[in-house]
């Protein structure tokens, strides 16, 4: 008897992603790499699929996102709405539709402040910090943080976002991490005597060397990490696509000893309906592993062209806005 359990239960184990390569092609493919979660949720027997659903009930997280199209202006669970402006190009009051529509939708606001050059060069030799530190650009800080000083709520302020991938993309993204946390707490300290009742967020990708900008716990309020999951930039530079654990949890050990709260300032999934929803719904639940995790902001837009190298395509990270919609 335990012979043929045994035998049953290896043809199952088995055949299962045999009928998910059959029926996904190779789209399937994909999702067998990130693990079994992914096979079972391609499964075509729904009693295997009973894991693969968000579990609401035990969910402690909120929701953000960058949506420019307004595709998540009904989403039940969306309470923080993020918007990224440039601080060379801004002009005063260009905000303040922003605001006024996110207070009347019961939400909050996340603004990404990038600090361009005034030229909008991002060559590496730019004297950006040093402009910064000697006051060149008091006069763009203060038209930004004014604006926020006119928000009926406080304002999440993420200034110089992932400085620590040095590729060429942000002038601010420098090896010079003594001038970029100098220009850090420059920002932070003029902003909050314009406006004390707003929340700073130090937000790197995570990557191992981001520990180098740290600018102090007194000028951080809350962490922002990146996660995207990009299967065949994975696949072929991992052997496989990337589970959200995969990508989140080194990570996330890597700051959690600062004991600030944690959000996920940009997070994003491409590939098939079927392989974003799993994947998706892998990450939120796997959220309860993280207890300094306070939100996952969704990135619902393209990319920016050439970011991923010039080997793949721009990864478009839009997804089903119902796939956040809570139904219980």
């Amino acid at each position: 008897m335990k012979k043929y359990l045994f035998i049953t239960f290896s043809l199952l184990v088995f055949l299962f992603p045999i009928s998910a390569i059959i029926t996904r092609g190779s789209d399937a493919i994909n999702g067998i790499t990130w693990g079994y979660k992914s096979i079972l949720c391609n499964s075509p027997f729904e009693f295997l699929k009973r894991n693969c659903n968000i579990d609401w009930k035990n969910i402690k997280i909120n929701f953000g996102v960058y949506d420019p199209n307004g595709n998540f202006d009904s989403v039940n669970t969306i309470s923080i709405v993020h918007e990224f402006i440039k601080w060379n190009e801004y002009e005063k009051g260009e905000l303040d539709n922003f605001f006024n529509e996110a207070s009347k939708n019961n939400r909050w606001t996340m603004v990404t402040v990038e600090p361009f050059t005034f030229d909008g060069s991002v060559d590496q030799t730019s004297t950006l910090f040093e402009d910064i530190l000697k006051g060149s650009y008091d006069e763009a800080t203060d038209a930004v943080c004014l604006d926020f000083k006119d928000s009926l709520n406080p304002v999440f302020i993420r200034w110089g976002h992932e400085m620590e991938n040095v590729t060429g993309r942000y002038p601010w993204a420098k090896e010079d991490s003594e001038s970029y946390i100098a220009s850090y707490r420059y920002f932070v300290n003029r902003c909050r005597q314009i406006d004390s009742k707003n929340y700073f967020v130090w937000s790197p990708v995570g990557h191992t060397n981001a520990n180098n900008y740290w600018p102090g716990g007194n000028y951080v309020d809350l962490i922002g990490l990146s996660v995207f999951e990009y299967p065949q930039w994975d696949i072929d530079n991992y052997g496989k696509a990337r589970s959200f654990d995969n990508i989140f949890a080194d990570r996330y050990n890597m700051v959690k000893d600062y004991d600030k709260s944690v959000i996920i300032a940009e997070f994003g999934v491409t590939g098939n309906q079927d392989f974003q929803k799993n994947w998706l719904f892998d990450a939120i639940n796997s959220s309860k592993k993280y207890p300094l995790l306070k939100t996952i902001f969704y990135f619902n837009s393209v990319d920016s062209e050439g970011v991923w190298g010039d080997n793949y395509a721009t990864p478009d990270w839009k997804i089903n806005p119902d796939l956040f919609k809570n139904t219980n």
